[in-house]
């Protein structure tokens, strides 16, 4: 169907105001306050989800609703992939999560992991006990742990350490564990261990910390 210029500058307006009429036969568009997320500005939101007054889900959901409703008349997204664009927005979620309940979750991401098998592993320990490792040799040095926060009420510590991933040596058995040691002898490349720290809460409430 073909489109006079004034035409598709009409239906590029309807878009994007909030308050429109499509035609004489149809009522003007409600500005709900999902909608309204869809124009603010991108500081505004990323400022709201800190505070918790807002979450990335939110968001996402919200210009998902819009795209939904727009889209079939200008056809400016293609191919839509909101699965995986909900899924990003939950990570980003989880990643601001620093307080909670016992069963809260959250992700700890790290990027640059290395490739070789000397750092191309990094293990974790939740209060001193020795939980798992990550491998980024398939992901390309990206490496997402997904922790759920177990223990009483009270800050726990989570440590992430270097590793070997495999080798010739028989004995001792070096490889695939935690390396306390490797800012003194870990072989090769100089890697850092990292620290983060979890508050369980009591209240039952999921509290970001500011």
């Amino acid at each position: 169907m073909s489109m006079t210029r004034r035409e598709f500058g009409h239906t590029l307006a309807a878009a994007a105001l909030p308050m429109s009429v499509q035609s004489a036969g149809i009522a003007a568009q409600s500005t709900s306050a999902a909608a309204d997320l869809c124009y603010w500005g991108a500081v505004d939101l990323a400022a709201r989800i800190r505070k918790k007054e807002l979450s990335a889900r939110d968001v996402m959901a919200a210009h998902l609703a819009q795209i939904d409703t727009t889209n079939p008349r200008v056809n400016a997204i293609v191919t839509l992939v909101a699965d995986r664009a909900m899924a990003d927005a939950a990570r980003a979620d989880e990643a601001l999560v620093k307080r909670g309940p016992v069963g809260t979750k959250f992700t700890i991401h790290l990027k640059g992991v290395g490739w070789t098998e000397t750092a191309n592993i990094v293990h974790m320990v939740y209060d001193n006990s020795y939980v798992g490792y990550a491998c980024a040799f398939n992901s390309q040095g990206d490496v997402e742990i997904f922790v759920q926060a177990t223990g009483t009420p009270g800050w726990h510590f989570i440590d992430l350490y270097p590793g070997i991933y495999k080798g010739t040596e028989a004995s001792p058995n070096n490889f695939r564990i935690p390396q306390l040691t490797y800012a003194d002898d870990h072989p090769g490349e100089d890697l850092p261990a990292f620290r983060y720290a979890f508050e369980v809460t009591a209240d039952g409430q999921i509290r970001a910390e500011r």
